[in-house]
């Protein structure tokens, strides 16, 4: 397999306010703030993080050809084309790449001086026919271009939502999953929509996934909604007993790897501390890609090569919280290796635990 074939995106593309306080945000008051206009959603996120370390990107996302559409893609463009084999350019030059007839939605998120952050979206129910636009543009990119598709990048698909799809909820993701499964690496980290199913709902499919990612309220909240209220540690538990290769992201405390490949095994990566901390928004998009930067063109990835993503992650992530938004910032891998230089080293090494071991430091969280 080259490592050159594209990555495929699927996940959310909108318009992105930010809001900074430098006090505590509060109900019924006014305040003076500075104002962040960016594009985001986790679709957008990986692309540009990705495209920008120089990966081949092909994104489907659930933009419309508005004023945010058109802006969204001129920043995708002028950052595949820089590596692009021709696939990239093709693709978003098609006809395929907008939704008919949608608008692009707005996220507004409000950062308080206690990095407190309260978010704020348009109820997007446009996008019941995102699965039709998915289909439609896997077909194109199969036959028309006739691309190779190797790796696989699953973000919140806001169609997956019960509210959206009441008949059959997280239709869209399973869709992708099977499409793709024994035939290219599929990393998934899932949004609110997909997360709200509950782990019952998606327990099959997780076995489909060769890496599956969520930070620790989101892991609580996708077992809670699965009617288990489980603590960490039979979080973990239960991907080790159903062989799923997992990470779970404890923010600035740094990330639980469980690897479910022969030996099941546990990984704790401390996290580190910045101290040039701006903004954590996307940091967790800004880890899956550069933990798919990593394992992208490693379809039998061993042990070692999920360590090194981790930490690789672990980089991007910290480097994305040295600026506001979550793409706003995307370094080249250059930019990356330097940063590793500096801040970017962890303070502790990598520890490889059984379960048993890890329990004292699972312990530690809830």
């Amino acid at each position: 397999m080259s490592e050159t074939a594209p990555i495929l995106v699927v996940g959310t593309g909108n318009a992105e306010y930010i809001i900074k306080l430098d006090c505590k945000f509060e109900c019924n008051n006014k305040y003076l703030a500075d104002y962040y206009e960016f594009v985001g959603g986790s679709g957008v996120n990986y692309t540009l993080r990705l495209a920008a370390a120089g990966f081949e990107v092909l994104p489907i996302l659930p933009i419309g050809q508005d004023a945010t559409g058109e802006r969204i893609k001129t920043l995708i463009s002028n950052q595949t084309q820089k590596n692009s084999s021709g696939f990239a350019a093709d693709y978003i030059n098609s006809d395929q790449f907008f939704m008919k007839d949608i608008k692009t939605i707005v996220s507004t998120l409000i950062i308080d001086k206690n990095r407190t952050r309260t978010g704020f979206s348009e109820q997007n129910t446009d996008n019941i026919n995102f699965k039709d636009h998915l289909s439609t543009n896997l077909y194109f990119i199969k036959d028309q271009l006739n691309c190779p598709i190797k790796t696989v990048l699953i973000g919140h698909i806001h169609s997956d939502n019960s509210k959206v799809n009441p008949l059959n909820p997280g239709e869209t993701s399973k869709y992708l999953i099977e499409w793709f499964k024994k035939k290219s690496l599929i990393f998934a980290n899932f949004g609110h929509s997909q997360i709200s199913l509950g782990v019952k709902h998606w327990e099959t499919y997780l076995a489909k996934i060769d890496v599956f990612q969520l930070n620790l309220s989101e892991m609580k909240l996708f077992f809670f909604a699965g009617g288990y209220d489980y603590s960490l540690i039979e979080i973990v538990e239960w991907f080790l007993k159903n062989k799923v290769t997992t990470v779970i992201t404890l923010d600035e405390l740094g990330a639980i790897g469980i690897y479910n490949k022969k030996t099941p095994k546990i990984i704790w990566a401390a996290g580190n501390i910045l101290d040039n901390f701006v903004d954590s928004t996307g940091a967790g998009d800004a880890f899956m890609s550069g933990l798919v930067s990593r394992l992208h063109g490693k379809p039998n990835f061993g042990f070692d090569d999920f360590v090194q993503a981790i930490q690789e992650g672990q980089t991007w992530a910290e480097y994305s919280c040295s600026s506001f938004g979550a793409a706003s910032d995307c370094p080249t891998l250059k930019q990356i290796e330097e940063f590793k230089d500096g801040t970017g080293k962890l303070n502790e090494p990598i520890k490889i635990l059984s379960f048993k071991d890890a329990k004292p430091i699972l312990r530690k969280f809830f």
